[in-house]
């Protein structure tokens, strides 16, 4: 930073893009500050209380390196950019950055059991293999094998195997699933499911049978009825001929 902590109406103004939301225009307080420090802490206050980054969870930090200024925001990973849109004609220069152009932050890049990882940020995600699912912080530090991480199933897990043990997922199937039976419940499940199947086929047994036996007594119900018939027949017959018959005498 040179010099010049003397904050005026020519050096005392600027808008900031952060992230890619923008500031409204941020004023300094004009006078003179004791030391860069103090600046710095005024300027950061102002930046993280503006109401158009503040509503987006958006803050930064201002770090003086040998009179240097730089910013960085809140935010890791490549959607993470600073820079000035707009400010007076001597501040950048008299406050000591290097620039208004921005400069976008970098995603962390790694590996997870071998294979390549998704990157967002500081974090590495596994999306395949035995790791899938397993979300890493990376925090910083040199290149190269970071040592060993291992897991344990959490509750959810735990319950999620359980209740499939519980619910036979296949049931509804024409067959179920009882050549696969998983756990003692469902394997309970594929009992009782054996069983109803027996029973369906034992009703449809039984329905069958009463169906050809009521055919059946259909069939000798009307050779009976037939039968009936004809000898009513026969016997209005030999009525009328024992009628007609000469000296018969009916009492």
């Amino acid at each position: 930073m040179v010099a010049g902590l003397t904050m005026d109406d020519n050096n005392n103004s600027f808008q900031i893009r952060v992230n890619g939301y923008e500031s409204s225009l941020i004023d300094l307080t004009i006078g003179t500050y004791t030391s860069v420090d103090e600046m710095i802490i005024e300027m950061q206050a102002k930046i993280n209380s503006d109401s158009n980054l503040k509503d987006n969870d958006i803050s930064v930090n201002i770090t003086n390196d040998a009179g240097k200024l730089s910013i960085t925001s809140n935010k890791y990973g490549s959607s993470s950019t600073v820079a000035f849109t707009n400010s007076d004609a001597n501040f950048i220069s008299n406050l000591g950055f290097s620039g208004s152009t921005s400069v976008a932050g970098l995603n962390v890049e790694g590996m997870i059991n071998g294979i390549s990882a998704s990157d967002d940020g500081q974090y590495l995600l596994s999306e395949s293999g035995d790791s899938e699912g397993i979300k890493l912080l990376i925090e910083g530090g040199a290149l190269g094998d970071r040592g060993n991480v291992t897991y344990s199933e959490g509750l959810t897990t735990v319950m999620n195997d359980l209740l499939d043990s519980i619910i036979d997922t296949n049931i509804s199937e024409s067959s179920g699933d009882v050549a696969s039976s998983q756990g003692i419940i469902d394997g309970k499940v594929d009992s009782l499911y054996k069983k109803i199947t027996d029973l369906e086929e034992q009703e449809e047994a039984l329905t069958y049978r009463m169906d050809n036996y009521e055919e059946r007594l259909y069939t000798q119900f009307n050779a009976m009825d037939i039968a009936v018939s004809n000898l009513n027949n026969t016997m209005s017959y030999l009525e009328s001929a024992l009628d007609a018959l000469p000296g018969y005498t009916n009492d």
